[in-house]
């Protein structure tokens, strides 16, 4: 399935080890943005109804958070897609306040308070939401403080004290606590190879 975004579950068998099932995809055969066909009656007399298709544009990193909402970093897209699959809802994120957008989201992790971080190496910057999906702040700010070259992958500790960043240029893990400052790093050129971008 060229370009679609597949989810799947695991289920533990005893007898034959792990077992995948697709559940459903977002996106289409075509691709996750699919070249427009004929518009208007025309369209719809020859092709029928079109399909509808997911706004995806090129997805990067997927989450969940603790309310099951699939959160989906989208840098062809310049934002975050929100998809609340038990409710039926979807919502679109552009970043922070009006000043400060998404460049091109990559990294995404959720904690199990529902906060969710999202980084952008373009603008290298991190991002932060809460529980009802409102920006609450910068975790990281490229423009004050270029800590990141380009932030990519993050993940939160479970203890929710430490959040871990990618930055594969510099060769290096960089952890930060709730408050944004720098705990520590590790990693460099020596001991790292290029960590996920």
């Amino acid at each position: 399935m060229a370009g679609a975004l597949l989810l799947a579950l695991a289920q533990a068998s005893a007898q034959e080890g792990l077992r995948y099932e697709h559940i459903l995809t977002i996106g289409s055969d075509a691709g996750l943005n699919p070249p427009p066909r004929l518009s208007g009656p025309a369209s719809r007399a020859v092709f029928g109804k079109p399909e509808r298709l997911s706004p995806l544009v090129t997805p990067d990193s997927v989450a969940v958070d603790p309310d099951e909402r699939l959160w989906i970093a989208d840098r062809g897209a310049h934002g975050v897609h929100v998809f609340d699959l038990l409710h039926g809802e979807y919502k679109f994120l552009r970043g922070g306040d009006g000043k400060r957008r998404f460049q091109c989201p990559a990294g995404i992790d959720a904690d199990s308070v529902g906060r969710v971080y999202v980084s952008d190496p373009c603008s290298r910057s991190v991002f932060g939401f809460d529980r009802d999906l409102s920006f609450m702040r910068l975790l990281v700010d490229g423009r004050k403080n270029p800590v990141l070259k380009r932030p990519g992958a993050l993940l939160v500790s479970h203890d929710l004290k430490s959040i871990f960043i990618a930055d594969p240029p510099r060769h290096k893990i960089v952890v930060f606590n709730q408050e944004g400052e720098t705990v520590r790093e590790f990693g460099g050129a020596d001991e790292l190879d290029s960590p996920a971008a």
